[in-house]
């Protein structure tokens, strides 16, 4: 478990750090989680995206069927999901 693994790195280290995330980890028997906010950097290596909101799992996707099938990257597929969140949350308020 990684907790912001990226966080306060200059982008050389950043790539050093994910090389090294790449050549130590035998992805057959190993899985790595990590927290992050830096998705851009991580996008390559990811192969599940879980997203937690106030404790709470919200989506759960595999990083290939978000790229093919929603054709979007992590990130714009987030914004998304995040807005659509905050959509529902103001019309479920204007219902009461």
């Amino acid at each position: 478990m990684l907790d912001e693994p990226l966080s306060g790195l200059d982008p050389m280290v950043r790539q050093s750090i994910i090389r090294g995330f790449i050549q130590f980890i035998d992805i057959e028997t190993q899985s790595i989680i990590l927290s992050t906010h830096e998705l851009k950097d991580m996008e390559p290596i990811l192969d599940e995206i879980v997203v937690m909101r106030e404790g709470s799992v919200i989506a759960h996707e595999l990083v290939e069927d978000i790229r093919e099938s929603q054709r979007k990257d992590i990130t714009t597929w987030m914004t998304n999901l995040f807005q659509e969140q905050r959509e529902n949350e103001l019309e479920a308020a204007k219902s009461y």
